[in-house]
């Protein structure tokens, strides 16, 4: 059996994109343009089962997502590296309006293409620029469910809300659109520098949660190494080895100029945490 289904953290356990190359000087959150296709290699060998894709607001257009999603199905099979959850991250910067139509001519076209690479997931990121805590963000947002959702179903895909919304209150919107469609994507290290209690989260939305994924920050503060920052990871991981977490989880760990070596370091404290002691049989 090998490490990765061991872990047992829920139905796949994966690696953001861009994580297993070297810090981009845009960000944490870049696609890897020169090195997307030996990230598939490079998750195979560290023992990762999928691959959570990027789509940033910097060169948008030329994403293999629209422009070679062959490509990308021919590196997931020859790796045996899933692609089931797609991050839109330009959303961040371009939220969905309901006024502007090349916005959602371009969000159907990303659903309709992350379909033919065997998305099951996209997540939309409402934080920073996109925040729910701003009134017209949220307004936005509610008036554009519908119609996203409408797409989703369409494409057989889910629509995962990030959001930095306090439990009580996106489990107020959540409620307002109980569609199979619409689920969450929880993000631990936001919540954590949030201040937000784990256990509060995850009895206000843990069922809806699709994908979950890995981080840790400082209070108040920015990104940091697993393990080194105010996340919560001795309930989180409880939470995901329970048999009832069915979402998938992908690391989204701290990234820098090593790459691989700091993703291998963080994978390996993961599995520090989630798996038993080795049995010494020698005696």
């Amino acid at each position: 059996m090998s490490e990765r289904q061991r872990l047992g953290l829920g139905r796949s356990f994966g690696v953001m994109q861009g994580r297993l190359s070297p810090q981009d000087p845009r960000g944490y959150q870049t696609f890897p343009s020169s090195s997307w296709r030996e990230e598939f290699s490079l998750a195979r060998d560290l023992g990762f089962d999928h691959i959570e894709w990027v789509v940033e607001e910097f060169d948008l257009h030329n994403n293999p997502v629209f422009t070679n999603p062959q490509a990308i199905r021919e590196q997931s099979t020859a790796h045996g590296i899933d692609v089931p959850s797609l991050c839109a991250d330009y959303l961040m910067h371009s939220p969905l309006n309901p006024a502007n139509t090349e916005s959602w001519v371009l969000f159907e076209r990303l659903l309709n293409q992350a379909k033919g690479v065997g998305v099951r997931i996209v997540v939309v990121p409402c934080v920073d620029n996109s925040s729910l805590l701003r009134p017209e963000n949220r307004r936005n947002l509610e008036q554009s469910l519908p119609r996203m959702l409408g797409i989703a179903e369409e494409c057989s895909i889910l629509i995962a809300l990030e959001t930095d919304l306090r439990p009580t209150e996106f489990k107020k919107l959540l409620s307002k659109f109980p569609s199979p469609w619409l689920t969450v994507n929880y993000d631990s290290g936001n919540s954590a520098s949030l201040g937000y209690d784990f256990f509060e989260e995850m009895e206000a939305y843990g069922e809806r949660i699709s994908d979950f994924h890995l981080k840790d920050r400082a209070l108040g503060g920015g990104t940091v190494k697993l393990g080194s920052g105010a996340a919560n990871f001795s309930d989180i991981f409880e939470y995901l080895l329970e048999p009832a977490f069915k979402g998938i989880v992908t690391m989204q760990a701290k990234r820098d100029q090593l790459g691989p070596p700091s993703a291998l370091q963080q994978f390996r404290w993961i599995q520090e945490m989630v798996l038993p002691p080795t049995v010494n049989l020698s005696r």
